[in-house]
This record gives C-alpha cells, sequence and structure tokens, in this order.
C-alpha cells in the first residue's frame, strides 16, 4: 500500500508573564487639623496604606516635624496609618508638614502627604456679673438687711481671674478676689446712718 504524511502543524507559547509589580496607594492624599492654643490636641487621623498591584508591599513611614507623629512606622499593606499632632507651644496660625510613606520596588513609591495644623489664639476671658443692680431696705436701728450675692462669670475662653472692692463704708463685699465662676456676698451696714437713700457702687 501507498501512506501519505498529512500536514503537521505546531503552536509555540512563550513562557508565564512575570506578576505585576506592587504599586504603592495612600488615601487621603492631604491631611488637616485644627485646635485652639490651649486646648486639648484633637483626635488622631487615618491615612490608608493599599496594594494596588501585585505582589507583596511593605512600606515605612515617617514625618518631619516635632509636633507631628505617625504610627506604625513600618508595615505591609493593607494597613491604616493613624497621624497625630501635638499643639503644645505651638504659636497660632497656620504649620505645614509631611507624612511620607516609602515602599521599596513599589511603583508610586514615595507618597507624600501634605498635613497642616491650625492654630487659632484662645478667645479672651469676657467678664459678666449678674445681677446688674443691687437694693436694699432696712429700718433705722432695725438689724442690717440679709446680705445678697452677685454671680461673677466668665462667658468668653481662657480663665478669668477678678478683684472685687466698694466705695462706701457701710458696704463690704466678699470676698475681695477669686477666679470665675464664682459667687461674691455683697452686705451692707446701717449703723449711723441717716434715714434716706444712699447709694454706692461694687466695683
Amino acid at each position: 500500500g501507498s501512506y501519505a504524511d498529512g500536514p503537521v502543524s505546531g503552536t509555540l507559547f512563550g513562557g508565564t508573564a512575570p506578576p505585576p509589580a506592587p504599586a504603592l496607594a495612600v488615601a487621603p492624599a492631604a491631611l488637616s487639623f485644627a485646635v485652639e492654643a490651649g486646648a486639648a490636641n484633637p483626635a488622631g487621623k487615618t491615612l490608608a496604606v493599599t496594594n494596588t498591584g501585585g505582589g507583596t508591599l511593605d512600606f515605612s513611614a515617617s514625618d518631619d516635624a516635632p509636633w507631628l507623629s505617625v504610627a506604625p512606622a513600618s508595615g505591609s499593606a493593607p494597613r491604616d496609618l493613624t497621624v497625630s499632632v501635638n499643639a503644645a507651644g505651638l504659636a497660632a496660625g497656620d504649620h505645614a508638614a509631611t507624612v511620607t510613606v516609602s515602599a521599596p520596588g513599589a511603583s508610586g513609591s514615595p507618597r507624600t502627604i501634605p498635613v497642616t495644623l491650625t492654630v487659632t489664639a484662645p478667645a479672651p476671658p469676657v467678664l459678666a456679673v449678674t445681677p446688674t443692680a443691687l437694693s436694699f431696705a432696712a429700718q433705722v436701728g432695725a438689724a442690717n438687711p440679709a446680705a445678697k450675692t452677685l454671680a461673677i462669670t466668665n462667658t468668653g475662653g481662657g480663665t478669668l481671674a477678678f478683684g472685687a472692692s466698694d466705695d462706701a463704708p457701710w458696704l463690704s463685699v466678699t470676698p475681695a478676689s477669686g477666679s470665675a465662676p464664682r459667687d461674691v456676698g455683697v452686705a451692707v451696714d446701717i449703723a449711723g446712718l441717716a434715714a434716706g437713700t444712699h447709694n454706692a457702687t461694687v466695683t
């Protein structure tokens, strides 16, 4: 018999493609904090470190200001970082710094995240005294009327220290000094006073 060979074909495939390299991503792209001078520091904020590529992504994180901190200082994505600020000793105004996240061998590395801290001056103290006037009534030769109270408060910020005085020998105010909020007592002594209206001032 006779034999006929049919066509022979073959396909050559390339080797397996390498896995994609790790890619560093950090969100959000910026952070801002605000605090009043002398007040408690604001709560820390979060930076999310992720790997948008392949493989494993190990990173390190650092900051460049003494009032700024980031933790942890290293890790593997995905991982959240906590960024905190300490405004103690800082003057009022805007303060800028940077958090840097680095991942050697990863695309997108390093990532720099600007951080702004706004420190506002504290509100000044504001003195408030109530009531705004006092009146007493007594009969000549009778007992002195009961003392009355002035409420001293601070309707502004910070701390308010006060002094209190009177301008008449028959009038007294106690205590003569203190810190708001505080009640002060105002008393009168009618001994030796003639019948009539007597006016004086507590300052």
